[in-house]
């Protein structure tokens, strides 16, 4: 729906999605919440579309999406957009070190 509402071509669309939840907030330790502390949404866009465009898309996307829309009010939300196979955006959550940066 996004990509047709700003006219972005999508070829290929990969999106997903990782969350960290410390354990501790399950057994009461702390002040740690009992859900999870934040998600990160990992979308690979392969489109002939600009940068620009593809931005959009997300962005819009993001915007009408009911789940999305709970959960941002519940919890941050971070995101990494790849178009391409190049990094447009790219948030770093808090947290256990993520295993698809190792070689950073």
């Amino acid at each position: 729906k996004g990509a047709a509402i700003v006219g972005c071509e999508v070829e290929a669309l990969e999106i997903n999605v990782e969350t960290f939840m410390d354990m501790r907030g399950e057994h009461l330790v702390d002040e740690i919440p009992t859900h999870p502390q934040w998600f990160l949404v990992v979308a690979q866009v392969d489109s002939p579309s600009s940068v620009e465009c593809v931005e959009a898309m997300v962005l819009e996307a993001n915007r009408r999406c009911p789940v999305y829309g709970l959960l941002s009010q519940a919890v941050p939300i971070y995101s990494r957009l790849v178009h391409n196979g190049v990094v447009l955006n790219d948030q770093k959550p808090p947290g256990p070190p993520d295993p698809t940066r190792e070689n950073e």
